[in-house]
């Protein structure tokens, strides 16, 4: 028997029939078996039954009743009815099958059988099946941008009919709402012929309809909505909404402020991905993930001859960029490998753009991210692309260049004037952002470049001075202004009774802050460990060996290997004495470097350089932090070859210098610090980072483990020049070093009052900060094992931060007896602030120490600040107490954390009462009225309310002040008023039968609440 024609897809005579078909057709083969010869009802009931064998019969029958709907247009009314009746899992089976249609096999749909589906889609619309959303999101997808083919336009207007019929639905979907207007608005443009009249017509109606009416909604789809209104600016109808857009507004909606809110609002991917068909979008990720760079020319052609052979198809080449730019964002591995670039292939896609409207179109679709640039909403792959257009095809194709840089060059003033400043910011930031990312290591190159024309480069001088080279930046740049600095303190002598615990104390007599002379101890063994109150041995004070200075060695082994015009100047350099004179060579011998294609002799160049130099690393090189001294300081030969890294017009072949610098860090690391200096002194800000990152890299280590180990080699030689570098850590590397605990303990154990006094006033003048609250809490824990000046130290820059009171008091969960230091600075804050709700519930969320030493012991953190705000503001603590027992659990549950990370759950009742019992036991009821409040005692009637036998035992103390108050004048009068005696005394005579406990107390509240009732009428 010859097999059946293809009835839903397309095939040539020797392909084979489609699997997805032929699975259909057994389905129907096999259900036609079971119900032939059957009536309606007698059919319906046979496969009720066959359904309910099993899931597999269950998806027979639905692909059945599928296939009669694609293939048989007669019978498909039935069909659906049928389908919806029997199908068990709301046709989610059926909608699978129908959306891979539409994503794996649009294009080889027979026409009747696009037919069936559009019928069906619109079935599925009508009745609001749950995923119909999804349909037609994958049917829009299918209308090609560029395409007036007739099969495309048909589909574009059937497509748009079922929209119109089904507006209602549509209206109640803000999503594929913003979808369809996005859509439609962009298949305008192509409609512009007269043919098409009337369908664009109707588009324009529709679209209107929708964006004067569900205006918010259509705002959601973000900036790209404007750029598709300015293409359809001509229309009339579109003419009169963007007026009132401009300068009537809250016509549209209340809630609408202007143009800027929409240009605010990045487009999200769906929205730019629904103009890329599904085919073309396999077409592009596999040429962006798979092809090897220098071999996708003929993917490219094969893509241009499908989709871009036409005069009209050009307008797709902006939705392709556009969708490059915000969808494709490639992973490291893919940058880092040799596959086709981003930029390759919208460079290719420029070049397809003949006419000057598709041009200008695809140049705003690849710097509309640029415009309004918010580094921290906006991702760096959106504006990556752009730049590396312009910076890569500078050799080969400086037209496309020059047009791209004068695009942006007056897109900031021509796009909208009344924004001119937010759009010119957003364009700074994204060229910031390109730095900081490292995109590019400079932007000299391509906006100084010398095949630009002359007014090109006057109007980027223009726009873009702050990225272009400066003439003074070549030479050692001079330092800019600096505040005065304090100066060096005096001579410390050591005092007389740490002399006497040493065995010669001669060479402690003359010992200065930063001397030469250092102290002697005839052993390790016999430094003296300071003990600390709480019993227990701290941390010795932080000492370091005395490293020597690097001296000379002999470089003949090193100059065999180097060529002779390397070993020409070495040998000059070496027989230099003038400082002038060998700052010259050092810049010869830099730039020799640089000039070799493939410096293959970093080593001994580095090894020679330090030998030659090492009177540059000496320590204590600077007298004092003036100007004048780190002027002097900078201007040795070896901050020349910094100055050589850092000079833009070698960001691109700095690498070998680079490498011998690396190399020179390996023999003598303290010139790590030596480049922080000049960093800190010495350039643009956004070159810090990539420089010592390039050698963190070379030196295969993290930034922040670098900096690190540069710092304790600074604070070996010299702990006031480690205190004036903080700026570099702290600002520069804020990212990189914040939180660091290795940092902040080695600054607080080398540092003396001096010194954090003159970081303290470095913070109060918020010139940098050593914390912020994200990482306080960490910093504050670990602290717990440095010794005590470091810990008080660090207290003391916590306060000069300013800290809200409820980021730092968190800390007492984790507060111990023996943190002494940690729990006597808290107290001094928290005796400062105003009693709040939150820190008595963090207080009273500790676990209380219950362990029989502890009355031995200081008393407790929670007890003691307790015990003060009870004398201090006792009613305002009763009623928090009383707040926090009524609204606790009588059993401790887990921290619940708001979205600032704090944790936001209720103390259990047992913290409490056990933390007010350790108060009671220390509060002298005659002097303090505390325990006799209200507020309090109603607290603890509620908590007798819950509490267990056991623990009415445990807290009788407490729960008997409730007795104790009955009996007192006001309590007894307050009573009287309620119409109440004493029932916890009642209570307590009667503790064996609970039951009748909890009536009573029931009771009262009754009896309180109705004569509460009567005394406010």
């Amino acid at each position: 028997m010859p097999p059946t024609p293809a009835k839903l897809f397309n095939v040539t005579e020797i392909e084979p029939k489609d699997k997805f078909e032929e699975d259909l057709e057994r389905c129907h083969s096999e259900i036609s078996a079971i119900t032939s010869g059957l009536s309606k009802t007698e059919a319906h009931d046979a496969l009720t039954k066959h359904i309910g064998a099993s899931t597999e019969q269950h998806e027979d029958v639905c692909n059945y009743f599928f296939y009669i709907i694609l293939t048989e247009p007669n019978a498909a009314g039935d069909a659906y009815r049928d389908l919806t009746i029997l199908s068990r899992d709301h046709l989610n089976g059926v909608m699978a099958r129908l959306n891979q249609m539409l994503v794996d096999k649009m294009t080889k749909m027979t026409d009747a059988c696009l037919n069936q589906v559009l019928w069906f889609s619109a079935r599925l619309m009508r009745d609001a099946c749950l995923g119909a959303d999804t349909v037609c999101l994958f049917l829009m997808k299918n209308i090609q941008g560029g395409d007036l083919s007739h099969r495309n336009v048909r589909l574009t207007e059937r497509v748009l009919d079922i929209f119109i019929d089904n507006r209602k639905w549509l209206d109640n979907d803000p999503v594929l709402l913003g979808l369809v207007v996005y859509t439609y608005i962009r298949l305008i443009v192509d409609h512009r012929d007269k043919r098409f009249e009337a369908l664009r017509q109707k588009e324009v109606t529709f679209c209107i309809s929708l964006l004067r009416e569900k205006f918010m909604d259509c705002c959601g789809i973000g900036r790209d909505l404007l750029r598709l209104l300015q293409d359809v600016a001509h229309i009339p109808e579109f003419s009169a909404l963007w007026k009132d857009m401009l300068f009537n507004p809250s016509v549209l909606s209340p809630k609408f402020t202007g143009i800027h809110q929409i240009l605010s609002q990045r487009t999200q991917r769906k929205f730019i991905s629904c103009r890329v068909t599904p085919e073309m979008e396999n077409k592009i990720n596999f040429l962006l993930s798979k092809v090897r760079f220098g071999l996708q020319k003929k993917y490219q052609e094969w893509f241009q001859k499908t989709y871009l052979s036409t005069v009209e198809s050009q307008s797709l080449c902006a939705d392709l960029i556009r969708y490059i730019c915000a969808v494709i964002h490639p992973s490291n591995e893919i940058l880092c490998s040799d596959i086709c670039p981003r930029w390759a292939v919208i460079g290719w896609l420029l070049m397809q753009c003949k006419s000057n409207i598709a041009a200008t179109n695809c140049k705003l679709a690849l710097f509309y991210d640029w415009l309004m640039y918010q580094p921290e909403k906006d991702s760096i792959m959106n504006i990556e692309p752009a730049i590396l257009v312009m910076y890569h095809n500078l050799k080969h194709h400086v037209a496309m260049t020059a047009t791209l840089l004068d695009f942006l060059c007056r897109v900031q003033i021509n796009f909208y004037p009344l924004l001119e400043p937010q759009i010119r910011q957003g364009i700074s930031s994204s060229f910031r952002a390109i730095l900081e990312k490292r995109v590019l290591p400079s932007l000299i190159p391509l906006l100084e470049s010398n095949k630009l024309d002359r007014d090109l480069r006057a109007l980027l001088t223009a726009n873009f001075s702050e990225f272009m080279s400066k003439p003074e930046a070549i030479a050692a740049p001079p330092l800019p202004p600096q505040p005065p600095l304090p100066p060096t303190p005096p001579p410390t002598t050591v005092p007389e009774e740490i002399l006497d615990l040493t065995e010669d104390d001669s060479g402690l007599e003359h010992d200065t802050l930063n001397g030469t002379d250092e102290p002697e101890f005839s052993d390790d063994d016999e430094i003296i460990q300071i003990k600390k109150n709480s019993g227990h041995v701290a941390q010795s004070l932080v000492t370091y060996p005395n490293v020597p200075d690097p001296q000379p060695e002999n470089i003949s082994d090193y100059l065999e290997v180097l060529d002779e015009d390397m070993v020409e100047m070495l040998k000059d350099l070496e027989k230099a004495e003038d400082d002038k004179e060998r700052c010259s060579l050092v810049n010869s011998i830099g730039k020799h470097i640089l000039r070799t294609e493939r410096f293959e002799h970093a080593a001994p160049a580095a090894a020679c350089l330090c030998s030659i130099l090492h009177t540059n690393f000496i320590r204590h090189f600077m007298p004092d932090y003036s100007s004048e001294s780190i002027q002097t300081a900078l201007s040795r030969p070896l901050y020349v070859l910094f100055t050589l890294m850092t000079d833009p017009r070698h960001f691109s072949d700095n690498q070998s210098l680079s490498n011998v610098v690396a190399e020179m860090y390996e023999r003598i690391p303290r010139i790590g610090y030596h480049l922080l200096l000049f960093l800190n002194f010495s350039t643009e800000s956004y070159i810090r980072g990539s420089i010592y990152g390039d050698l963190a890299m070379s030196l295969e280590l993290e930034i922040s483990a670098l900096l690190v180990k540069d710092a304790e080699l600074c604070a070996q030689d010299d702990v006031w020049l480690l205190v004036h570098l903080l700026p570099v850590f702290y600002v520069e590397f804020k990212d990189d070093i914040m939180g660091n605990t290795k940092l902040l303990s080695l600054l607080l154990s080398v540092i003396d009052p001096f010194q954090l006094q003159h970081i303290a006033s470095k913070i109060m003048m918020d010139e940098y900060q050593l914390l912020e609250s994200e990482c306080l809490q960490s910093v504050l824990e670990a602290s717990f094992e440095w010794e005590s000046f470091a810990q008080y130290g660090l207290w003391h820059l916590v306060n000069m931060h300013e800290f809200d009171v409820n980021e730092i008091i968190p800390i007492i969960r984790v507060l111990k007896n023996d943190h002494v230091e940690a729990a006597t600075m808290l107290m001094q804050r928290v005796k400062k602030e105003k009693l709040t709700q939150e820190v008595v519930r963090i207080m009273y969320s500790c676990e209380p120490d219950t362990s029989p030493s502890t009355h031995h012991k200081a008393d407790s953190f929670v007890t003691c600040t307790l015990y003060f705000f009870a004398m201090t503001s006792s009613q305002k603590l009763a009623d928090i107490t009383r707040t926090l027992l009524c609204k606790s659990n009588s059993t401790p549950t887990k921290p619940k954390r708001k979205s600032g990370g704090r944790d936001s759950s209720y103390p259990s009742i047992q913290n409490i009462l056990r933390h007010l019992k350790q108060l009671y036991q220390r509060v002298d009821l005659k002097s303090n009225d505390f325990f006799s409040h209200d507020s309090l005692l109603d607290g603890l009637q509620h908590a007798y309310t819950l509490a267990f036998e056991s623990e009415r035992t445990e807290f009788s103390e407490l729960f008997k002040l409730i007795n104790d108050a009955g009996d007192s004048t006001s309590r007894r009068s307050r009573s009287k008023r309620s119409g109440l005696s004493s029932p916890i005394s009642a209570a307590y005579h009667d503790s064996d039968d609970s039951d009748s406990e909890i009536k009573i107390l029931s009771k009262r509240r009754r009896k309180l609440s109705s004569s509460s009732d009567t005394e406010s009428d």
